[in-house]
């Protein structure tokens, strides 16, 4: 089961879902498309046979009929999609998951979209701004903190840059060596 589930952005603010992937560029004449999946291990993805789309601000869902690895990446048939026509709308939507599906996470591990939108502070109280996205850089996972002057790129270390997270409060602390001014 995954450990963390990420997302690139917000795309709804409805926490019935979970964000595990996004549906990449068509492939092929027949509706089969890549995948790109945010869970880890990545094939994860493939243990939800329905997924929910974001199509017109609406989670929709679909039925994965058929999955695959082509060449270094994965591709996907989803059910009713049978047209590279049809699959070429569908590229770059999220997928989603219900969160009841989901496991609860390990302690010291988060989903990202509960991560979205928190306070950022020190741990001399400093607030830094609000996590606006995460996305992983070479095995890191990264926090994109921004506020009003800046944006800063902060790895998700447990018990190391990140000390404390408060999801109740809405609060993650830092402890990260950088010019605050």
């Amino acid at each position: 089961m995954p450990a963390m589930m990420h997302s690139s952005q917000r795309a709804t603010e409805d926490k019935s879902y979970v964000i595990i992937g996004r549906l990449g560029r068509s492939y092929g004449l027949e509706g089969w498309q890549h995948v790109q999946s945010f869970t880890h291990p990545i094939e994860n993805i493939f243990e939800y046979k329905r997924w929910f789309i974001l199509q017109r601000n609406e989670w929709q869902p679909m039925t994965v009929e058929h999955s695959k690895m082509h060449g270094k990446s994965w591709i996907v048939h989803l059910s009713g999609i049978l047209q590279k026509e049809q699959a070429a709308l569908l590229s770059n939507k999220p997928i989603a998951v219900l969160r009841s599906e989901l496991p609860a996470p390990s302690e010291g591990e988060f989903y990202w979209s509960d991560l979205e939108g928190l306070a950022v502070v020190t741990k001399e109280g400093v607030a830094l701004g609000t996590i606006d996205y995460l996305y992983e850089n070479t095995g890191l996972d990264i926090m994109v903190i921004k506020d009003k002057a800046k944006e800063r790129h902060v790895p998700f270390i447990w018990q190391e840059t990140v000390v404390g997270v408060d999801l109740q409060s809405r609060l993650v602390t830092l402890d990260w060596d950088f010019d605050i001014n």
